[in-house]
This record gives structure tokens, C-alpha cells and sequence, in this order.
């Protein structure tokens, strides 16, 4: 069995102020000092975890809660660019709600995540395009880490994609640092066999 343990980065003032942040830079969109504080905090979980690698996302934020939770470890770091959160397009950078409002046909009120063709209104990266770098992500997974346990730090929108591509329903809110361990077998697909565990920090 390969163990995944899928890592959403630490809080930034973009998750207090519900701004969409995609694959944006800004100061917004930076671990705050709660965040920091909190991931800092949920290091010594992460000590009593033997990880093969770690694999995150380029986006500065995933990956100062990399170094933050593993500095202390003899773990790698790597950066993958596939582990970037999706370009939303236009709609970067933009209050959560309000798109929500104007836009209600283009989300999933149940995860509050973009759906359907939402990049027709915000020229953003289709689901689709997400979806296939995800699975090719996984499946290079299986060639590399056959059998090993790896932490992958990245975000809300990834986390939902990687249990989608997983065919795993949903998980109704994926909040900052949360972690779900995955157990997959071979040929990286859910089975009866494998099992999906919500870890809180």
C-alpha cells in the first residue's frame, strides 16, 4: 500500500477574508501570523510521521507550510508544478460571496468550489485541465513511491480534485492544515481495501 497524506497549507488573510486566491502571489495570499503560529504548532504531529518525500505545491504559501511541518525531519522537500491551486481566471482574487451570487450556476454550494464551465464567465483553467494533471500526478506517484509514504502539501481545490480523479465523494470543507490519509493499493485506485482517514490537527 502507498500512504498519501494530502496537507492543505496554513491560514493567509485571503481564507479570513473569503477571497479566492488560485494561483495568485500577493500578501494576501501569504501564511498570516495565526497561520504560521498554528502550522509551527502542528509540527510535532507531524514528527511522529516517517515521510519517503514530500511533495508541494510552487505557491509560496504551500510551501513555507511545507518547511514549517517538516524543516525538523530529515524529510525531502519537492517542488511539483501540478500541485499548483487552479487559475481561476479573472475571477482571482475576488470575494468568495459576491462570485457565489452572481454566478450560482458555476458552483458547488456543498464545497463552495467552482463547477461546470465556470471559465467561460472567468476565463479561467477549465476542471478538466485540472483534472488530467492531477491524475498524471498520481499516476507518476505510483512509478516513483511504490509502497512509501508521502506528504503532499497543496490546496482546498487540488485536495477535492485528488479525491475525485480517486473517485472518493466530497468532503463537504477542507479547512487550512487539515490532512487526509490515503491508502491505495497498486494500481492507485479505491477499493474496498483502501481507506480515506480525516485527521484533525
Amino acid at each position: 500500500m502507498t500512504t498519501l497524506y494530502l496537507i492543505r497549507h496554513g491560514e493567509t488573510d485571503a481564507n479570513k477574508q473569503l477571497i479566492l486566491q488560485g494561483n495568485v502571489e500577493t500578501n494576501l495570499t501569504e501564511l498570516n501570523d495565526y497561520g504560521r503560529k498554528l502550522t509551527t504548532s502542528a509540527a510535532a504531529r507531524f514528527s511522529t510521521l516517517s515521510f519517503a518525500q514530500c511533495l508541494v505545491s510552487p505557491l509560496k504559501r504551500a510551501q513555507e507550510t511545507a518547511h514549517l511541518l517538516l524543516d525538523h525531519s530529515d524529510c525531502p522537500i519537492k517542488v511539483d508544478n501540478r500541485l499548483a491551486e487552479i487559475n481561476y481566471g479573472i475571477w482571482n482574487g475576488q470575494s468568495i460571496p459576491e462570485l457565489m451570487k452572481k454566478y450560482p450556476q458555476y458552483w458547488r454550494r456543498t464545497t463552495s468550489d467552482v463547477c461546470g464551465h465556470y471559465e467561460q464567465v472567468s476565463n479561467g483553467e477549465p476542471i478538466d485541465n485540472v483534472d488530467q494533471r492531477v491524475a498524471a500526478f498520481l499516476n507518476s506517484l505510483h512509478d516513483i513511491y511504490g509502497n512509501q509514504c508521502i506528504a503532499i502539501v497543496t490546496h482546498g481545490y487540488i485536495i477535492q480534485t485528488i479525491l475525485r480523479v480517486l473517485q472518493y465523494p466530497h468532503i463537504q470543507t477542507i479547512k487550512n492544515l487539515q490532512t487526509i490519509e490515503i491508502q491505495l493499493n497498486s494500481q492507485f485506485l479505491l477499493s474496498s481495501k483502501n481507506t480515506v482517514t480525516t485527521l484533525e490537527i
